[in-house]
């Protein structure tokens, strides 16, 4: 099972690398830029918490983010110590510097997939375009040679899966205490 999961993930990986051009690797350094610590998704989250009709949704986002950092990065990223293709490859040149930390998963994916999760509970059109955000950006992360196929896939299954649990968290947490207790005037 794990030569063809290896194999699987080698051909996809060097398959994107043999397809890569100047335009598309600027698009994916940006990408990935906005992707990196899901810093993107905190700030949406803290802008849709300043307003109390959207605070609820900003809650998903915020609770759905700290899931996945806790559970992704914390659980999952030291239990597996997977190696990046970028250190198992290394006659590859990086565009970018060699991130810190385990291969798998993929941080960039899951708290983008989670994050667009959220903002579908909110709005499906504004969901969509959060979902096509959240590809582009896991997609960099592969063209960028830092992360298996495989660790984008489980990224965002997690991140789709923890953000189902962090809105049903909110969603209980606010059925004992209002929501406007919180939202600012």
């Amino acid at each position: 099972m794990r030569s063809k999961i290896k194999r699987f993930d080698e051909t996809v990986l060097f398959s994107v690398q043999r397809n890569q051009t100047r335009k598309l690797s600027i698009t994916m350094l940006a990408f990935s830029l906005i992707g990196n610590g899901g810093l993107l998704w905190a700030f949406i989250g803290g802008l849709l918490l300043l307003d109390s009709s959207t605070s609820r949704y900003g809650a998903y986002l915020i609770v759905s983010l700290s899931l996945c950092a806790l559970v992704n990065n914390i659980f999952f990223k030291s239990l597996c110590d997977r190696e990046r293709p970028c250190d198992t490859y290394q006659n590859i040149p990086l565009l970018i510097k060699r991130p810190i930390g385990s291969s798998f998963p993929s941080g960039h994916t899951a708290t983008s997939f989670a994050s667009a999760t959220a903002l579908f509970f909110m709005d499906p059109r504004i969901g969509v375009i959060a979902l096509f955000i959240a590809f582009l950006i896991a997609f960099s992360r592969l063209y960028l040679f830092v992360h298996y196929p495989t660790d984008i896939l489980f990224g965002m299954v997690s991140g789709v899966a923890l953000s189902l649990v962090g809105v049903q968290i909110v969603k209980i947490f606010f059925h004992f205490v209002p929501i406007a207790y919180f939202a600012l005037p």
